[in-house]
């Protein structure tokens, strides 16, 4: 994935350097590209574009991109798997050594949370996101960092609200969102998800 950066120590142990690993949560395809249920894709796809790290390489069913930010190996990645088979992805992206569930940061959808509301945590369950529960099954522990985007509060036909495209005036406020999830990565590559978490619960 990315070409190892080796440390040894006195004892000749490799200490691997473990990179940000940014996933975003969405359906492969041209007909769910400006779906509620994409934002994960919108944020990397907007992350690539602010930090010029192209995401053009292919995983065996993930795409992602390698780079430094803020002086942070990261990788920016798409699963290419569906939303409810996510966790497929981030098992296989796990097994690279320079990959830690612990600093790989989940970013999804959340129809329990207004329109543009952002909320932060370390590790937790799944909120019934279907996605993340994939995740937290296939890799068998809670403890990887999420960033949820709220999309606007779902009526009982949930499963067809997630598959719609925002309004435009939807738009503009998730635009603005995406603009604050961006400096929220930043801050997380900064000083942490913990502290983060402070400045970017709105």
């Amino acid at each position: 994935m990315l070409k190892a950066k080796r440390l040894k120590a006195k004892s000749q142990k490799v200490n691997w350097i473990i990179v940000w690993c940014i996933v975003g949560l969405g359906n492969p395809g041209d007909q769910y590209q400006s779906t509620r249920h994409n934002i994960g894709f919108n944020l990397i796809d907007l992350l690539s574009t602010r930090w010029r790290i192209p995401v053009d390489q292919s995983g065996s069913n993930y795409v992602f991109g390698s780079g430094n930010r803020r002086n942070n190996p990261v990788l920016l990645v798409k699963p290419m798997t569906f939303m409810n088979r996510s966790g497929d992805a981030v098992k296989r992206i796990l097994r690279d050594p320079e990959v830690d569930s612990k600093k790989t940061l989940i970013v999804l959808d959340d129809f329990y949370l207004p329109l543009g509301k952002m909320r932060l945590r370390y590790k937790g369950g799944d909120g019934g996101h279907n996605g993340l529960g994939s995740i937290i099954e296939v890799i068998g522990s809670e403890d990887v960092p999420r960033l949820r985007v709220g999309i606007g509060e779902a009526d009982a036909n949930w499963m067809d609200y997630v598959l719609e495209p925002f309004s435009t005036k939807e738009r503009d406020i998730i635009d603005e969102t995406l603009d604050n999830a961006v400096k929220a990565v930043d801050s997380i590559l900064s000083v942490g998800v913990e502290k983060s978490m402070n400045r970017w619960n709105c």
